[in-house]
């Protein structure tokens, strides 16, 4: 996710510049394309939960699936799985 996950001017709150929605569904590629609740909004550092998992869309025009795996208000730990726009047929 590089550039696509940030710490922004406040810096306890997490910026995901091409929007994030909580997962609710089946963990993957599937739950995050149909995903309908994108928002741009920033993530307060202090609402994140360890095992909570959060559909990002990148600006690179991909789909991530990003794990949190610690968070406190100097960093977040995170793990991301990142799928290549689908290619039309």
């Amino acid at each position: 996710c590089g550039r696509d996950v940030a710490f922004g001017s406040n810096p306890s709150a997490l910026s995901l510049d091409g929007g994030h929605a909580l997962a609710t569904g089946p963990l993957g590629f599937a739950t995050c394309l149909h995903e309908t609740t994108y928002t741009r909004s920033a993530i307060e550092v202090g609402s994140l939960q360890p095992g909570e998992a959060l559909c990002v869309r990148t600006d690179g025009h991909r789909l991530a699936l990003v794990t949190i795996v610690d968070a406190s208000e100097q960093a977040v730990s995170f793990g991301a799985t990142v799928w290549d726009p689908p290619v039309p047929s």
